[in-house]
């Protein structure tokens, strides 16, 4: 059985002589009791803290997790700023078709007030002339008083119906804005979340960058 070689070397945290097998891979000082790492190359041998070398490989695990990170960090950036374009596009698209709802409301309802004011109008002059009939076959005060109601009558008819109209159709353009001022806040509330959330994947991502670049 051959004698193990023993390499003379200095511990490189206390400096005190250690002998070190020529074959080993790693060691620990008999004065400090630090591990030590044995580094070999073609023309030299020396000592290395066990923990230092420990410290550069999580280093290095530390730079390809945060390498990892950023790109992972750049495809949530990227998708998310998309759904943010998205939103505001069909935000946008969404305040003009509720405008044109509302024109075409108003728009319907300026021609069925014109509709509405004639036939007010044929119907009150209908009853007006049957009542005037009336009046002159008969040729009485109870006749007048017959007259007068059958007009107002006539007339109260159709401004109740115009009213109503007018009302129903009031109503639904103050439901289609409300609706709009909520689709339009929740729009814009789902875009200052997504700014939000943009700016603090940003902010990591420079953080992972830095510790990447080492």
């Amino acid at each position: 059985m051959s004698d193990i070689k023993l390499i003379p070397l200095i511990c490189p945290s206390c400096g005190a002589k250690l002998d070190i097998p020529s074959d080993g891979n790693t060691a620990a000082c008999l004065f400090c009791g630090i591990p030590l790492l044995v580094e070999r190359d073609d023309a030299s041998v020396m000592l290395k803290p066990l923990t230092d070398s420990l410290a550069q490989v999580r280093a290095e695990l530390d730079k390809t997790s945060a390498a990892l990170a950023v790109r992972r960090l750049q495809d949530e950036i990227d998708t998310l700023h998309k759904e943010r374009m998205l939103t505001e596009v069909n935000a946008k698209a969404l305040v003009s078709q509720r405008y044109a709802e509302i024109a075409q409301i108003q728009a319907k309802s300026s021609l069925g007030n014109v509709a509405t004011i004639g036939a007010i109008v044929f119907f009150t002059v209908f009853v007006a002339v049957q009542a005037l009939v009336d009046l002159l076959a008969q040729s009485s005060n109870y006749a007048w008083i017959g007259f007068i109601v059958a007009v107002l009558a006539a007339g109260g008819v159709g401004m109740y119906i115009y009213m109503r109209a007018e009302r129903t159709r009031g109503n639904r353009i103050v439901h289609l804005r409300e609706t709009l001022n909520t689709e339009w806040a929740n729009a814009q509330h789902h875009i200052a979340s997504a700014e939000k959330h943009l700016k603090e994947l940003s902010a990591e991502m420079s953080r992972q960058q830095h510790i990447a670049a080492g």
